[in-house]
This record gives C-alpha cells, sequence and structure tokens, in this order.
C-alpha cells in the first residue's frame, strides 16, 4: 500500500492547492546559496519531520482545530519566515541551525493544515503508521521537486542574469510576505 499514498502525498504538493507549502519551501530556502543544497535537503527534511509528528498526533488524538485559525498560523510561518531572512538570516552554515527548528515548528503547523484534508482518506487504511509515511515521503519528494525547480531558476537569476543572492533572498521573502498577507485577507473576508 505504499505507491497510492506516497502518490496522494506527491501530487498534493505540486497542484496550486499546496500553494502555500510550495510558498513556505521557497521561503526557508532562499536565505542560502544553492551551492549549500545538502544543507537546503535537510532543511526541507525538518519541515517534513514536523508536519510527520503532526499529522501521526491528528491521527491518534483526532484533535478539533478550526482549520481557518490552523490555515491562518500556516501564512503566518510564511511571512514570518520572510521576515527572518530579511532581517536575520544571512544564509550561513551558523544559520541552518535555527532555520531547521523554525522549519520543525512551522512543519508542526502545516501539517495540521494536511489534516483536515488528508486524514479522511488516511483513515482506511488497515496500517496508519505505514499510510502517514508513505505520504510523508511522497509530500517529501514533492518538496524536492519544488526544490530543484527552485534550484534551476535561482542558478538562472543569480549566475545568468549576474544578481546578487542578497538581492534575490529579499526579493522572494518580500514576495513572499506580501503573497501572505494576500492570503491571509482571503482567509478572513
Amino acid at each position: 500500500m505504499f505507491w497510492p499514498y506516497f502518490k496522494l502525498g506527491w501530487q498534493h504538493i505540486l497542484t496550486l492547492g499546496a500553494l502555500d507549502h510550495i510558498l513556505f519551501v521557497i521561503v526557508l530556502c532562499c536565505a542560502f546559496r544553492i551551492k549549500m543544497w545538502r544543507q537546503l535537503a535537510l532543511l526541507i527534511t525538518a519541515f517534513t519531520v514536523g508536519h510527520t509528528i503532526s499529522l501521526f498526533i491528528a491521527a491518534a488524538f483526532k484533535p478539533t482545530l478550526p482549520t481557518q485559525w490552523i490555515e491562518t498560523g500556516i501564512v503566518l510561518s510564511i511571512m514570518l519566515t520572510g521576515v527572518y531572512n530579511i532581517l536575520w538570516n544571512k544564509g550561513t552554515k551558523s544559520n541552518v541551525g535555527l532555520t531547521s527548528a523554525l522549519a520543525v515548528v512551522f512543519g508542526l503547523l502545516h501539517g495540521l493544515g494536511f489534516s483536515s484534508k488528508i486524514l479522511p482518506l488516511l483513515r482506511d487504511s488497515k496500517d496508519l503508521i505505514w499510510t502517514v509515511l508513505s505520504f510523508n515521503i511522497g509530500v517529501e519528494v514533492g518538496q524536492l521537486v519544488v526544490f530543484a525547480i527552485y534550484a534551476f531558476i535561482t542558478f538562472l537569476v543569480i549566475e545568468v542574469l549576474n544578481r546578487e543572492q542578497r538581492d534575490w533572498k529579499f526579493w522572494l521573502s518580500g514576495t513572499a510576505f506580501g503573497a501572505g498577507l494576500v492570503l491571509l485577507v482571503s482567509l478572513w473576508q
């Protein structure tokens, strides 16, 4: 039963319905140079660990949390990561630890967002642990595909168009913050 849930996780990330997730992956990585790809892959995995934990908690305890508040927390995680990048994250190896911790914490929120949409599909499984893991492995692969596309575009911007990493970080972080504002307003209208 690995492949159906793996495919569900993979497909979930690579749709516009996962725009908040895609934005978070990009803003999580944009402060760092692409040559730090190993550390960036670990950041993405830290994010996956966070939402895996919250999916397990949601599957085990079935909390009833207001979706609008969870979605608000997810949008705020994007905005706060953008602010963190602009004000404090210098994109050095010394920033990877704190950024990884943020990725796990914010992954918990994103996992709660997944839970309201995904758990009803996963509850039919006879082995919930294997099902949640299969789904999250698919999510991880989808996130790494998003990262690969982001890395290619970043390479073009920095190496071909000769833009500064700092400017690219500011632009992406500011864009993520602005997109977060739009999402926030749309959530509360």
